[in-house]
């Protein structure tokens, strides 16, 4: 593996993270979807059909992770802002508290 392709590696990882973290965010922490669209994405790593798969991939996850940050922005990335759970009489509230520019 040359630099150029360890620079590559790198970013799609870092940029890999923001994206399954956005979506876990965004999908009210279902670590189901996550998990299943990461299974999916390491399948599609290691298929044998096109030789440059794992190249176009971590490309593509790369250019999708910048416009997930872009648009959803680094504070939570979230569109819907931070949730957090209040326990009132034995009981938990959901609130959402709003993203601040």
């Amino acid at each position: 593996m040359g630099i150029g392709e360890m620079v590559g590696w790198y970013l799609s990882l870092l940029t890999g993270a923001i994206l399954f973290t956005w979506l876990t965010n965004s999908t009210r922490r279902s670590v189901l979807i996550t998990a299943v669209i990461h299974g999916t994405v390491d399948v599609a790593f290691v298929s044998p059909t096109i030789p440059m798969t794992a190249s176009i991939l971590g490309a593509l996850i790369t250019l999708w992770g910048i416009v997930v940050l872009a648009i959803a922005g680094s504070r939570y990335l979230s569109r819907v802002g931070k949730v957090v759970a209040i326990a009132k009489n034995s009981s938990f509230t959901r609130m959402e508290l709003p993203v601040k520019p």
